[in-house]
């Protein structure tokens, strides 16, 4: 058949159906694909390949980088209840220690540890919840 208005297989002089399933034809064919193959239930692939802004994708960068640093953060927790570390899980801990000392630092400065319980932790995962919550929601 011939290609036209941007259907393929589809006769020029006859309109696309209203029912034609988000442009997937009777045949199972994709219309402005050609892809053979049942229709996704949300409609046709080319409705999720729409790329977001740079804001968009700058604020879910940074959502990321935070979620995981709280990760991270936890990840120390669990460690620190740990009193002798050998081999691979020392590494670890050398790891996260120092991604995670440069922002516990200033804040056990501000707040010293009470009662031997380091409260630097929750502050920073407060903080960053609150952060998370005012600027990228």
């Amino acid at each position: 058949m011939v290609a036209a208005a941007g259907r393929l297989g589809a006769d020029p002089a006859t309109p696309p159906r209203a029912d034609s399933g988000g442009g997937w034809g009777a045949s199972g064919t994709h219309q402005v694909t050609g892809r053979v193959g049942r229709s996704p239930p949300h409609g046709p692939p080319v409705a999720w390949a729409t790329p977001l802004p740079l804001k968009a994708r700058m604020l879910a960068l940074i959502s990321l980088v935070l979620s995981l640093f709280v990760l991270v953060l936890f990840v120390r927790g669990i460690l620190s209840w740990i009193p002798e570390k050998r081999g691979a899980l020392r590494t670890v801990d050398d790891i996260v220690f120092r991604l995670t000392e440069p922002v516990l630092a200033p804040v056990r400065r501000v707040i010293p540890p009470m009662g031997g319980i380091d409260v630097s932790f929750i502050v920073v995962i407060v903080a960053i919840w609150i952060f998370r919550a005012l600027v990228l929601h």
